[in-house]
């Protein structure tokens, strides 16, 4: 493995093992075995080592994802599997976009998101749900707000399962 990716890999396994804002550049350099001027060579900066240790996350899961989704069911059920299984990612993911959208850093995001509808039109559109590009980006706000929201309450993710399948039906064209 290349050293930019164990660093990269190493942070994210740092960031997602406790409270994002704690993780320190000299930790992830310790953990990965290299010196903190070594990260700074590769990120320049804390800012921007989360910026990628987001960009892998993403691309890695839309890569594990790409196969497994058939269905709006499926999209669902690995959405709702990543709450269960990944409750600390989803940490991460609301700590970093909520830091990069305080420093106004909209395309950053807007790239990711755009990339996930690519995924999900074509199953809307092949399944005949209404609006296709409206309806993925609604229940991807709809997850997004989950993941805000379970950091507050104690979520049932399979009452919001039921709620985002009841959602995709209802925008479903009638034949």
């Amino acid at each position: 493995m290349d050293t930019k990716k164990r660093i990269v890999e190493t942070a994210l396994k740092i960031y997602t093992s406790k409270p994002p804002h704690e993780v320190t550049i000299e930790e992830v350099a310790r953990e990965a075995g290299v010196s903190k001027s070594l990260v700074l060579y590769y990120f320049k900066n804390k800012d921007n080592l989360e910026k990628e240790v987001a960009n892998y996350t993403f691309k890695q899961l839309m890569e594990e994802w790409r196969g497994k989704i058939n269905s709006t069911k499926d999209l669902i059920d690995l959405m709702v599997e990543n709450f269960k299984e990944l409750p600390n990612f989803v940490r991460f993911w609301v700590y970093i976009s909520g830091k990069l959208l305080y420093h106004g850093e909209y395309e950053f995001f807007r790239g990711l998101f755009d990339e996930f509808v690519d995924v999900v039109v074509p199953i809307f559109e092949r399944e005949r749900i209404s609006n296709p590009k409206k309806s993925a980006i609604a229940l991807m706000a709809l997850f997004d707000g989950l993941g805000l929201y379970s950091l507050f309450y104690d979520l049932n993710i399979e009452e919001y399962r039921k709620i985002a399948i009841e959602f995709v039906e209802c925008r479903r064209l009638k034949k």
